[in-house]
């Protein structure tokens, strides 16, 4: 008896050690990557200034990066920030190399990670384009018994460069279990390239937050989806309409989250998807984290099948050839 009271304390102090341990270091790790995130967005917006003065040949006045507002022209459900457009897509670019380690204990701790792999691989399927892509964070969740090609597009070549790294050294090898995967680099609410109803799922995470135009996106997606069984699925953070400290918590550290991160987190996620209701249909909706993340499975409306077929002159193969380039 006295053995086994002895074992059960040394097991709750073993385990209040490692509690501690663990929140120490995570602390650590939010610290270091806030202040690398930060350097690096203090000395874009430093060279940008300077740049700026030189060329205006003004000694008096300079223009920052944070003076300039995102307005796009799209609907106000965007949100707005005066994080220029551009500042916040180059920061994306910036950040690339140290962005996995930045995020993965908090996708990990938040449970996002699960949330990924669920959204995937039960609604993933055929021929799949994933928009915003980034480094690739979804690649793990896409699987060969169900999945038979993947197009990753994003903005930033640096994001892409990392995504391919991945591919080439972790997944390429390992083909009997991963689909093919193409990278290219493209905008996400212009996909030319693409040719209307060729893909039977189009995937965006977390990627709402970072667009100069959410709305054009959304609709390329509807565009490029299948009608008949095509899905649309969208995991993605924003405002929280239960609760409102989560919302004023958002409001207030909004610039400087953009500043660092690039992404306007507290858009209107409901406006946003009631804005490209007359094309895309809600199956599943779920919130989580006080209802700021959007799990969000989608497909066209039946009455988008007519009107983008007309569009569709161009075959999948020909359009996807210069992705094999890449």
């Amino acid at each position: 008896m006295t053995l086994a009271r002895y074992v059960g304390r040394g097991g709750i102090i073993g385990l209040g050690v490692g509690l501690y341990g663990v929140t120490v270091y995570y602390s650590y790790h939010q610290f270091k990557c806030s202040k690398t995130l930060r350097a690096r967005a203090s000395e874009a917006e430093e060279g940008q200034s300077t740049t700026s003065t030189t060329n205006s040949n003004a000694t008096t006045t300079t223009t920052p990066a944070t003076t300039t507002t995102s307005t796009t022209g799209c609907c106000s459900c965007a949100g707005s920030s005066r994080i220029s457009d551009a500042f916040r897509s180059q920061q994306f670019s910036r950040i690339a190399d140290c962005y996995d380690s930045a995020i993965g204990l908090d996708e990990f701790f938040l449970g996002i990670t699960l949330l990924r792999r669920t959204l995937l691989r039960y609604h993933a399927q055929g021929t799949v384009l994933e928009v915003g892509a980034g480094t690739g964070r979804n690649l793990p969740y896409y699987m060969t018994d169900r999945v038979k090609r993947v197009i990753l597009v994003d903005a930033s070549e640096s994001m892409l460069q990392q995504a391919q790294a991945k591919i080439t050294q972790q997944y390429q090898p390992q083909s009997q279990y991963y689909p093919p995967f193409v990278v290219r680099q493209g905008d996400s609410a212009s996909l030319s390239f693409c040719p209307s109803q060729a893909f039977d799922t189009v995937v965006d995470t977390f990627g709402l937050c970072s667009y100069d135009d959410p709305v054009a996106v959304l609709r390329e997606m509807v565009r490029v989806c299948k009608p008949n069984g095509g899905k649309i699925l969208l995991l993605e953070h924003g405002r929280s309409k239960s609760w409102s400290w989560v919302t004023n918590h958002l409001d207030k550290y909004q610039e400087d989250h953009a500043r660092k991160w690039g992404c306007i987190w507290n858009r209107d996620l409901d406006a946003l998807l009631a804005a490209v209701d007359d094309v895309l249909e809600i199956k599943v909706l779920s919130l989580y984290h006080f209802g700021t993340t959007y799990y969000v499975v989608c497909q066209p409306r039946a009455s988008t099948a007519t009107t983008t077929s007309t569009t569709a002159t161009t075959s999948e193969e020909n359009t996807t050839a210069p992705m094999e380039a890449r």
